[in-house]
């Protein structure tokens, strides 16, 4: 079985073969840190942002070594200075889930935020 989702925002949704399938890719994905050079290709040419509405330094950092192991190009974009704090976003008519859309035309996009229904509202 291979993965079919599109969105994945708590672990509770999932059920035991989509979980058993996430511990046997992450158990695979090990050997890579055990490496001199941690590099595969597996994300080659694709982007992967990093949305934190909450400081986070070592998820920040994890995500951010992660797309990096599979060669993905990384951006790491903090909501603390954005106009998602600001209010100019509000302002202009913009609203923080239409903004998350338009950059989650990446690959992938990762989010951390202070509530869920922030990322479900996204998703």
């Amino acid at each position: 079985m291979g993965w079919s989702r599109k969105d994945l925002l708590s672990m509770q949704e999932l059920d035991a073969s989509e979980i058993t399938l996430l511990v046997d890719t992450a158990a695979s994905l090990q050997e890579i840190a055990s490496r001199d050079i941690k590099k595969v290709p597996a994300l080659r040419g694709k982007t992967i942002v990093n949305l934190f509405y909450e400081a986070s330094t070592r998820t920040r950092t994890s995500f951010e070594i992660a797309g990096k192991w599979l060669s993905a190009d990384v951006i790491n974009f903090s909501a603390s200075g954005s106009s998602t704090t600001k209010g100019s976003a509000r302002r202009r008519g913009t609203s923080t889930a239409f903004t998350w859309r338009s950059w989650a035309t990446s690959r992938t996009a990762a989010s951390r935020a202070p509530t869920s229904t922030a990322c479900a509202s996204s998703a």
